[in-house]
């Protein structure tokens, strides 16, 4: 964020060795420009520094591979977490009936406090008195009733209390078992999400590759200073501070993104999912009113079909209600032919009812079941056009 560079939490931890080397460097010059020469150090020969550079190189190499496979690996399974849970919202937003109101609310309310227990599980292994005090104000902060919150911090493993408690709430809901078995699917996406988090913190890189690695390169460092120093003199001192700062940054950086957790910003993640499923509520509330708008006018137009026949039919179709005279001269002319000018067939996108109520509408007592297949296919042609009825 616009930090100076001696600021960065990097450059912290390097910098102390880096010195330390840089000063040895020093202080080796200092010895030979000072000591009678049978006395100086020559150095050690750089070609045995050459040789070893690649063995170097590779050990930083796999370090780092296998500490981004980790961090690549932790992220993706965290994200997946996110990811289910909010399809779940989805689901249940778009399922649940009004009368399970109150059902809804739990469902989202568990759910928003999932992703804090997941967090609070994976970076507290080994909680302490007052720790459970960062959950605690987590849920808090996305909307958490207090009873909730004392059910959730009482659990053992909480984040697996969370999810249990949500297949519960999905098995009381009147949904239909299709749609049961789809969001168990996604509750067990969810789980199997979890998992992958917790195999990742509680399994580690071993200790000793990740010690053999820094010492490695702390020697490598120290012999490289009695290598250079000597044939370049003091321009050897800034020569050992960048190299160093270089080795052990790169080292550095693998010991830390090894334990992905410790790294990402989970609670700032957590929080933000929290806050788009609230905002999935608002939304699905106001689909909800569209809907009921969009219903409440089709009512309308089917009472409009229903009073006026075949005129409204006509209207409803696009036609004008000033006629004009060429199209009541051909209504005139189909009159008593028992052929209206008007399409008999009603909209595809119409449920059966509707269907037959507007063909009853339009056609009277010959109206034709619109709703059966067969009339459906009777209103596509062979290229799937739909086709006017009296057209």
């Amino acid at each position: 964020r616009g930090r100076w560079l001696l600021g960065s939490r990097l450059i912290k931890r390097t910098l102390p060795p880096a010195i330390f080397l840089a000063a040895l460097a020093a202080g080796i010059q200092v010895w030979n420009v000072l000591s009678p020469e049978v006395y100086a150090i020559k150095g050690l020969p750089l070609r045995s520094f050459a040789l070893s550079t690649t063995f170097v190189g590779l050990l930083l190499v796999f370090r780092t591979n296998g500490s981004y496979q980790r961090f690549k690996e932790g992220l993706t399974s965290f994200v997946e977490c996110l990811y289910a849970n909010r399809n779940l919202v989805r689901q249940a937003l778009a399922w649940l009936t009004p009368e399970e109101a109150l059902l809804r609310e739990r469902f989202l309310e568990y759910s928003a406090a999932w992703s804090f227990t997941l967090t609070y599980h994976l970076l507290y292994d080994r909680e302490e008195p007052g720790d459970i005090q960062v959950l605690r104000d987590g849920l808090a902060s996305v909307g958490c009733k207090p009873v909730t919150i004392d059910r959730i911090t009482a659990a053992h493993n909480r984040p697996t209390y969370v999810a249990q408690t949500l297949s519960l709430l999905v098995a009381r809901s009147s949904v239909s078992e299709q749609k049961k078995t789809e969001m168990d699917r996604v509750l067990t996406k969810l789980l199997d999400a979890m998992g992958k988090c917790e195999r990742l913190r509680q399994h580690p890189i071993p200790i000793s590759y990740t010690r053999l690695t820094s010492y490695t390169l702390l020697f490598w460092s120290l012999g490289l200073a009695f290598a250079i120093t000597p044939p370049l003199g003091i321009a050897g001192v800034p020569v050992i501070l960048f190299l160093s700062l270089a080795l052990l940054g790169i080292e550095d950086v693998g010991v830390q993104i090894e334990e992905p957790f410790n790294y990402l910003p989970l609670w700032e993640m957590c929080f933000a999912n929290s806050m788009e499923l609230w905002e999935m509520k608002r939304q699905a509330l106001d689909i909800a009113r569209n809907q009921a708008a969009w219903d409440s006018d089709l009512a309308d137009s089917m009472t409009l079909w229903q009073t006026q026949g075949t005129e409204g039919a006509r209207m409803s179709n696009g036609w004008s209600p000033d006629f004009s005279a060429a199209a009541d001269a051909q209504a005139a002319a189909h009159e008593g032919h028992g052929d209206d000018i008007m399409p008999r067939a009603p909209p595809l996108y119409l449920s059966e009812a509707v269907r037959r109520e507007y063909g009853a509408a339009v056609g009277g007592d010959e109206a034709l079941p619109y709703g059966d297949e067969q009339t459906r296919q009777t209103q596509l042609g062979e290229d799937g056009q739909a086709v006017r009825g009296g057209g």
